[in-house]
C-alpha cells in the first residue's frame, strides 16, 4: 500500500493509470484508492521487495547474467505500458519490484512496475496521433536515472523510459553511477550527456548499442522492443549463459532465497498487509467486498 500527504501527491492518479492497464503482467492490481484525512490512500496487491533492496542484498552489484534477465523483463512491460498509450517516466530500482513469493509463487521472480504517480498519456488513444512536445515538462524529484532531454526540460516519450532504464542497468553493473555526487541538475545532465564512453566500460557492447538506441530516437519514434531484447539475448548466448529465470537473488544463504533470512521484510509485509486491513475497513461496503472477492 502507498500512503502519500495529500500536498504531496504528484501529478496523475496512480489507481486510475494502474487500473487502466490492470490486465498486463507486471503491473500490480489495484484495490482501492481514496481520501483519508490529509493523505491519499492507494491499495493494491501486495509485492515482493524492489530491485533496490535486493541489490544490497546481494552486495551491491548483480552479475552480468541477472542484469540481462532484468532487462529483458522490464523492456517487456514498458512496451505494455507503452501500447496502452502511456509513458512511465519514473524508472529507477526501488519502482520495479518482485513478486511476494507467499501470494505468487509460480512467478516468485516476476518483475513489476510500479509508481506510477508520473505516467501520463502521450497519444491519443482513439487515433493514435502522438501529442507535439510540450515547452517544458514536470521532472521528478529524484532525477539520477532521468533521461538527458528531461535535464534540459525537453518533453518525455517512450525514448525517456528507455534511456532511464539504460542508467538503472548500468547501475545495477557497476554498483553506482558516475555522476553520483554530482551537484546541481544541469551538471547532472553534462555528466550524462558525456558519459556513454564510460558508463559501460568493461561490459559487453549491447549496453552501450542499448543506450545509444535510446538516445538516438526522435520524439515520436516508436521503439524496436524486439531488437532492444534481442541484444541482451546476445550477451546471454556470448557470456555462454542460459535465460533460465535464476537470479542473483535465488543464490543467497547457500541456494535457498533472499527470503529465508530477511527480518526487516517479514516486518515490512506485515505491516503492509496491517494497513491494507486498516483502509478496507474504511472503505464502503461494496469496495470492501470488493477487494474481499480479489476484484480491482
Amino acid at each position: 500500500m502507498q500512503v502519500q500527504g495529500a500536498r504531496k501527491y504528484h501529478q496523475g492518479n496512480p489507481c486510475c493509470t494502474s487500473s487502466q492497464i490492470l490486465h498486463k503482467v507486471g503491473v500490480p492490481r489495484t484495490f482501492f484508492y481514496g481520501q483519508e484525512g490529509e493523505y491519499s490512500v492507494l491499495v493494491t496487491e501486495l509485492l515482493g521487495p524492489s530491485l533496490e533492496y535486493l541489490l544490497n542484498l546481494c552486495g551491491g552489484t548483480f552479475s552480468l547474467k541477472t542484469v540481462c534477465l532484468v532487462a529483458k523483463q522490464i523492456i517487456a512491460r514498458l512496451q505494455s505500458i507503452h501500447e496502452l498509450s502511456f509513458i512511465h517516466r519514473y524508472i529507477r530500482p526501488s519502482s520495479l519490484l518482485i513478486a511476494d513469493p507467499r501470494s505468487a509463487p509460480q512467478v516468485p521472480n516476476q518483475i513489476y512496475i510500479v509508481a506510477f504517480g508520473f505516467t501520463r498519456v502521450y497519444r491519443s488513444k482513439r487515433t493514435g496521433f502522438h501529442y507535439p512536445p510540450r515547452a517544458t515538462d514536470i521532472v521528478a524529484d529524484d532525477t539520477m536515472y532521468a533521461s538527458t532531454n528531461s535535464h534540459r526540460q525537453g518533453d518525455q516519450s517512450r525514448r525517456d523510459d528507455l534511456e532511464a532504464l539504460g542508467y538503472v542497468l548500468a547501475h545495477f553493473l557497476r554498483g553506482d553511477l558516475p555522476w553520483d555526487d554530482t551537484g546541481t541538475d544541469t551538471e547532472l545532465g553534462d555528466a550524462k550527456e558525456n558519459s556513454l564512453s564510460t558508463l559501460y566500460g568493461g561490459f559487453p557492447a549491447q549496453f552501450g548499442t542499448y543506450m545509444a538506441h535510446a538516445r538516438g530516437m526522435n520524439f515520436a519514434d516508436s521503439p524496436n522492443y524486439d531488437y532492444l531484447r534481442g541484444l541482451f539475448d546476445e550477451v546471454l548466448r556470448e557470456s555462454s549463459e542460459a535465460d533460465d529465470g535464476v537470479y542473483d537473488w535465488m543464490l543467497l544463504n547457500d541456494g535457498k532465497g533472499w527470503n529465508i533470512v530477511s527480518p526487516s521484510w517479514v516486518h515490512s509485509a506485515a505491516s503492509s498487509r496491517f494497513m491494507t486491513l486498516v483502509a478496507e475497513r474504511r472503505c464502503s461496503y461494496s469496495t470492501r467486498s470488493r477487494i474481499s472477492r480479489g476484484f480491482p
